[in-house]
């Protein structure tokens, strides 16, 4: 059949439009095919990649638990290893967070140092333990796309710490260096070599070798204090007889009469002595490792601090109120805001004289830190019983050890 179109001669065939819609037809069958196909192939690997992350969530809960568990043998690295990979490894049999989507997870741990920590101080070990995890896992759909994509690679890692944080403390020691503290070089105690002030410097060096040099800090106070920093190491304690001057007793008398505090000299008279209680600023240097990482800890003979125990001597009077303030300004100023400050009172008996510090004209107040420079401590000679309240109040522990006593 043929039929007229336009009335100008132009006939189209009926059964050649048939198969031109035909051939269509068999066009759009390939399209949705081809369409079919990508987007099974679509949610087959999204399929393959959603169980790949369950693993890894797995994985990642499993190291977690291997982790946390092996911390708990540190410092023992082989008992913390062992814990970790073969008890509470991804793929360990008797493990409560065993992987059981996968069959075998290669596991690795590492015993370290941590920043939190870290391996530095005296008693200080690795407290740090990492442990990773890698498992193949396969595919199932995106393996057609070749065999790069028959299984897909998963990591998990996890890091876990004890002790994961130490407490340090600042510590200032106050010592008695008086006359009743002797030591073999300067006197005897009835026919006996005085030894009192020897062995407290033995007990001060056992001290520190019971301190951490990588978390705490320790500093010296001594009474009688020093004049101008000088002679600390002399052979006689601060004492210049020279300087008295009998009508206004303004000479250094054991340095209980230089100007002080040092730390502020406002109002001084130019050229003024300064008398200075601290004689070793806070520090951490105190201690050596010898030979280095051999575990043997001796005190150093390049601290300032273990220079001036072995070389302080002995002589003067008992004044100690003043020794407990600058004490506690060394704290103040050098300490470390986060560590609790500690002063150790070392002392063989009661205090015997009136400090006279800031006699000179200008004395300036230090009302709180519990004394007033300027005039006599209203509260006794000895001056150290409201000293002692006030820095405790200042949330500093006093810990005092009568040497000597009975």
């Amino acid at each position: 059949m043929t039929v007229a179109a336009g009335g100008k001669g132009h006939y189209v065939s009926l059964s050649g439009r048939l198969r031109a819609t035909r051939d269509a037809t068999g066009q759009a069958l390939v399209l949705t095919v081809i369409f079919l196909v990508v987007l099974l192939g679509f949610a087959g690997f999204a399929i393959d990649v959603g169980h790949a992350y369950l693993v890894q969530r797995q994985l990642q809960a499993a190291v977690d638990a291997a982790a946390l568990a092996g911390a708990q043998d540190l410092p023992d690295e082989d008992a913390a290893r062992h814990t970790a990979a073969v008890l509470y490894g991804p793929t360990a049999g008797r493990s409560p967070n065993k992987v059981r989507t996968v069959a075998h997870a290669e596991t690795t741990v590492e015993i370290k140092c941590l920043a939190t920590y870290g391996c530095v101080g005296r008693r200080a070990k690795k407290n740090g333990i990492v442990v990773t995890a890698k498992a193949d896992v396969p595919t199932w759909f995106a393996r057609v796309l070749g065999d790069k994509f028959d299984k897909f690679e998963v990591h998990a890692s996890s890091t876990a710490c004890s002790p994961c944080t130490a407490k340090g403390f600042d510590v200032m020691v106050v010592l008695d260096r008086t006359g009743s503290m002797l030591d073999t070089t300067t006197s005897t105690c009835n026919g006996v070599p005085c030894t009192d002030l020897d062995n407290a410097k033995n007990g001060l060096k056992q001290f520190l070798l019971a301190m951490d040099p990588g978390l705490d800090q320790v500093g010296l106070a001594v009474f009688p204090p020093v004049v101008d920093n000088r002679d600390f190491c002399a052979p006689n304690a601060p004492y210049d007889r020279s300087r008295m001057d009998p009508a206004d007793d303004s000479g250094w008398v054991y340095g209980y009469n230089a100007w002080w505090p040092s730390w502020d000299t406002t109002g001084a008279p130019e050229g003024s002595a300064l008398s200075h209680y601290v004689v070793a600023s806070l520090e951490f240097n105190y201690l050596t490792e010898s030979p280095a990482g051999s575990g043997t800890w001796l005190t150093s003979s390049g601290s300032p601090l273990v220079r001036a125990i072995e070389c302080l001597p002995a002589a003067g009077t008992t004044s100690y109120a003043h020794a407990l303030v600058e004490a506690k300004h060394e704290l103040d100023d050098h300490g470390r805001g986060n560590a609790p400050d500690v002063i150790v009172f070392f002392t063989d008996g009661a205090a015997n004289v009136m400090p006279r510090h800031g006699k000179v004209p200008g004395g300036i107040a230090l009302a709180p830190l519990g004394t007033a420079p300027a005039a006599r401590p209203p509260h006794s000679p000895r001056g150290a019983g409201h000293n002692h309240a006030v820095i405790e109040q200042a949330t500093t522990e006093i810990y005092t050890i009568g040497f000597g006593l009975t």
